[in-house]
């Protein structure tokens, strides 16, 4: 069985008005940090959240509606994927 890898991580609701979860495929992460980013590329948001947790919790309510970036780093590994605001 393959390790899983930052690539394998989930997120929803996914369009979302309110709070979108991320669901880490393990705890094996050191040093994760999250950052949310627009379509510039501007950091609107980033947590480096505890290192036992497997589900992240955004509040974007107050982001304006459109098309935003999560970026999840740990290392030397990272990815990234689209999140859509209504």
């Amino acid at each position: 069985v393959a390790a899983a890898t930052l690539q394998d991580f989930t997120m929803y609701p996914n369009p979302t008005t309110g709070t979108v979860a991320i669901n880490l495929p393990n705890q094996g992460f050191v040093g994760l940090a999250v950052t949310v980013s627009n379509n510039l590329g501007q950091v609107l948001e980033s947590k480096e959240p505890l290192e036992n947790t497997t589900v992240i919790k955004l509040d974007v309510s107050g982001y304006a509606a459109g098309i935003y970036f999560v970026t999840l780093k740990a290392g030397n590994d990272s990815t990234t994927k689209k999140l859509v605001v209504r």
